[in-house]
């Protein structure tokens, strides 16, 4: 008899959890946490269990949906705890919650905003920043034709790259300092272990460091703290890290507020680390950032006091030198972050049409080139930004230059930024640029054959940009182009790539428009074809969709050619008809 009435309501109260009308969801949410209560096998069984089985197994997108509504009732909404479950009976699914959160993350799903309050209530609850970051699943989400996600079960176990689950998680906390500290303090447990752990822990670490609840609470224990950095200087790990650990060590020693009170005792197991890295790194700014932490420790703060006040005589003479002849001085500075900072200060004054650096743009021009050779990425980079406003000034230099570092540069992340500021270049110059079509073309050609899928889409794109600045006048290049287009679409495994090489082709079939016919004779039928095969064999809906533009163009070229409209209008003339 009991078996028989728990089947008939059981179920009911279960379809009740996933309902849009608040109270009867929260009278079904008080009956499961009733029955959590007294019977707590039976309710695993009949409600927890079925919630977790569609996030763990293959899944319609209506099931998901239902799963997401249950647990937003469930755990998502504020409210008191008579009317909410605890999180942590789904604890079996917080990854795969997390996984789909960053899933939706940058979409406009209409379950995104309730699985980012049913995530922000499990973090609430309990901060799994190892299962949320490190956490592996096996099931592979997808959208469905609804707005929704339906889920499939994956071979292989998948892992949210960490840099993507950083991002998200840091913007999760964002608005709410106790979950920052708390983020912080699971950070800090979970440092021990592998590199990559390590890596990405001192990243986020380094975000947290200077929020004031976080800092206020490492000054009450910083213990943990100290314990981490003390593991990184000893473990000898990558560069990158240790500097993050000591940035985050030198904004806590450096709080001027609490100086005065702090336990330095606590420190002291920092000295002989920060002594024995000091002299044994390579890198000479650790090596002077690692000195200067080393003797704020051991005077108790007081050269950190000496150091603020000839900051403040520094800044005050800065004042008295001009902006420009104090960027020239900083250029030559032995410390990288000085010299890209100054570099862009010479790129701000030439646009802030600054009388001094106008007056000396010729040698800014060989600063500039003079840092190109730089193996750094941020000084190479800052002085790549500052050639792009000379551009108006020295033209051939320019332009020159940065499709030379285009086409001889090997690193994917560089040669995109050079496209981006190569291309900022050709908008400022607009149909001036016609005279360096030869180098440009040449060298987004070079780019399309980059053995990173992205630069290949990024020069496309910066290809059909440039016909456009042109106004389309590339004859002499149609056939090098078209060829470029074809081996991409035929070769190239990468959606990106394909999608920009047909997008591509709108563009200069929209741009020659009447005169399609004409410049494009020799390669009419080859582009038709091709056109067809995509639109009736290709997979991708974006890349059938810029087919299908294309064959209009097309078509109305076609059309516009072989009917001409003929204006049905006559000309008066009162005193003087034209000969």
């Amino acid at each position: 008899q009991k078996q028989m009435y728990k089947d008939k309501v059981y179920p009911q109260v279960y379809k009740l959890l996933s309902t849009n009308e608040m109270k009867y969801a929260q009278i079904a949410v008080l009956c499961v946490r009733n029955l959590h209560e007294t019977e707590p096998e039976v309710c695993q069984k009949y409600f927890i269990a079925k919630i977790c089985q569609v996030l763990t197994a293959s899944s319609t997108e209506g099931e998901l949906n239902y799963c997401i509504e249950s647990l937003y009732n469930c755990i998502g909404i504020a409210s008191s705890e008579q009317w909410s479950l605890q999180p942590s009976l789904f604890k079996c699914i917080y990854t795969e919650i997390f996984r789909l959160y960053c899933f939706v993350f940058n979409s406009v799903s209409h379950i995104k905003s309730k699985i980012r309050n049913i995530v922000l209530s499990i973090l609430s609850e309990e901060m799994d920043y190892d299962g949320f970051v490190f956490g592996t699943v096996k099931i592979k989400f997808n959208f469905g034709e609804n707005g929704g996600v339906f889920s499939e079960i994956s071979n292989e176990e998948e892992l949210t790259p960490w840099g993507d689950a950083t991002d998200i998680l840091l913007n999760l906390v964002e608005d709410n300092d106790e979950l920052k500290v708390k983020l912080f303090k699971a950070v800090i447990s979970a440092m021990s272990g592998s590199l990559e752990k390590k890596a990405v822990g001192a990243r986020i670490l380094s975000e947290l460091c200077t929020v004031p609840a976080v800092l206020k609470w490492i000054d009450k224990e910083p213990l943990s703290i100290v314990n981490f950095i003390k593991s990184l200087l000893e473990d000898d790990v990558d560069n990158e890290i240790i500097c993050l650990g000591l940035m985050v060590l030198s904004v806590m020693l450096n709080t001027e507020s609490n100086m005065n009170v702090r336990d330095w005792s606590v420190f002291d197991r920092l000295v002989e680390p920060l002594k024995l890295y000091k002299n044994k790194s390579d890198n000479v700014e650790l090596r002077v950032l690692a000195d200067e932490l080393y003797c704020l420790i051991l005077t108790r703060g007081v050269i950190s006091k000496e150091a603020s006040k000839e900051q403040k005589s520094v800044n005050l003479k800065k004042k008295q030198i001009g902006n420009y002849a104090q960027a020239v001085i900083d250029v030559t500075d032995p410390l990288l972050p000085i010299r890209a900072h100054a570099l862009r200060e010479l790129g701000k004054l030439i646009l802030s049409r600054d009388p001094e650096a106008n007056k000396n743009k010729d040698k800014i021009l060989c600063l500039l080139k003079e840092n190109l050779k730089c193996d750094d990425s941020y000084v190479y980079l800052s002085a790549v930004e500052s050639l792009a406003t000379l551009a108006g000034t020295y033209p051939d230099d320019v332009l020159i230059t940065l499709t030379e570092q285009f086409v001889y540069c090997k690193i994917p992340e560089t040669r995109l930024k050079l496209g981006e500021v190569l291309m900022r270049v050709i908008r400022i110059l607009g149909e001036m640029a016609a005279v360096y079509k030869n180098e440009i073309i040449n060298a987004l050609l070079f780019g399309c054959r980059d053995s990173d899928h992205i630069v290949r889409a990024s020069s496309l794109s910066s290809l059909g940009e440039l016909c456009r600045i042109l106004s389309f006048r590339i004859h002499s290049f149609m056939i090098e182009i078209f060829e470029c287009i074809r081996s991409i679409f035929e070769t190239d495994k990468a959606m990106e790539p394909r999608r920009a090489a047909v997008m591509l082709l709108t563009l200069l079939l929209k741009g020659l428009g009447s005169d399609a016919l004409n410049v494009l004779e020799p390669i009419l039928l080859n582009i038709y074809r091709l056109l067809k095969y995509i639109y009736n064999y290709e997979k991708d809906d974006i890349t059938k969709l810029h087919a299908q533009l294309a064959i209009e163009e097309l078509n109305s070229s076609t059309i516009s050619f072989l009917c001409p409209r003929h204006d049905l209008k006559k000309n008066i003339f009162v005193l003087h008809p034209p000969a």
